[in-house]
């Protein structure tokens, strides 16, 4: 029997090697290793999960084992170990047992086969769902739009919904055409282009404040009849008086109905005229009801 220094061989071809139980640790540490190079932290596969397949094909296998036992297995024994156990103690592989990965009588390589397609039909199941999940996400995107544009149309039929019960509810004040010509007259609403005429000989900060004071003077008019129209509403010689201010205006306008007519406005039957105001007459007639509303 060949003999060597005390407690060690030299080990396989190039170096040393200890006992047994020395070998045990290597090869934990080899599985280690193995473990964390095969799975990343994300538990995704890395590049070095090539080893792993290799350890799965037989032809590489061998070769793989092979090289690694050169490494561990010691080229000449170790007397001490030997003698120890010729001694009465432990045996050297007595409580070296592998672990099983499988019950009964059942042999690695056919654990080892047993596991390879269970591996790849999980392996086809986790990339089919993560397909179905990639088209999950597609399908809910698409439908999230869908409903961006249902709630866009609602929103917009809503608006169209309530403008129209709004015109309803003020149907009735434009149904007197005649009375509307008088709250157009009493509305603190003063058109841009009225304004320009009254500040036509104004310039700079002068045609400002002009303007200014003479929207603020019609609102303090406004303001003014409204008070009296409400305070006096019923009272006979009022009434009188009202009445007669507007008949001389409507005398007064009267002959000049040509002028009027320029811009193309006609007579009205009386039972148009008592259904509505004329329309040219209510393209402003937020601005003329908000005039109103403001003095109110």
């Amino acid at each position: 029997m060949a003999t060597g220094n005390e407690g060690e061989t030299d080990g396989g071809q190039n170096g040393p090697s200890g006992s047994v139980g020395d070998a045990v640790e290597i090869l934990a540490g080899f599985a280690g290793q193995l473990s964390r190079r095969v799975l990343d932290p994300s538990r995704g596969e890395t590049v070095e999960a090539s080893l792993q397949r290799n350890l799965l094909s037989e032809p590489e296998r061998a070769r793989f084992l092979n090289e690694l036992l050169v490494q561990i297995v010691p080229a000449r024994a170790n007397v001490d170990l030997w003698m120890a156990y010729l001694e009465g103690g432990r045996s050297p592989f007595g409580d070296k047992v592998l672990q099983k990965v499988a019950s009964g009588d059942e042999k690695p390589i056919q654990s080892l086969q047993r596991a390879g397609p269970r591996v790849a039909r999980q392996e086809k199941k986790v990339a089919g769902l993560r397909a179905q999940r990639d088209l999950l996400d597609v399908q809910i995107r698409a439908e999230e739009d869908k409903q961006a544009y249902y709630q866009a149309i609602e929103a917009a039929a809503l608006q169209w919904f309530v403008t129209d019960e709004l015109l309803k509810m003020t149907a009735g004040v434009f149904a007197m055409g005649p009375a509307w010509t008088v709250m157009r007259a009493i509305s603190s609403f003063l058109s841009d282009e009225a304004v320009e005429r009254e500040t036509m000989l104004a310039i700079g900060d002068e045609k400002q404040h002009e303007a200014a004071r003479l929207r603020a003077e019609r609102a303090s008019e406004t303001e003014l009849m409204l008070g009296s129209l409400d305070f006096f509403c019923g009272y006979e010689p009022y009434e009188a008086e009202l009445r007669r201010a507007l008949l001389e205006v409507a005398r007064k306008f009267e002959v000049r109905r040509d002028e009027a007519a320029g811009d193309g406005r006609r007579a009205r039957s009386k039972r148009t005229a008592a259904e509505r105001a004329r329309p040219e007459a209510q393209k402003d007639r937020r601005l003329v009801l908000d005039g109103l509303e403001a003095a109110a």
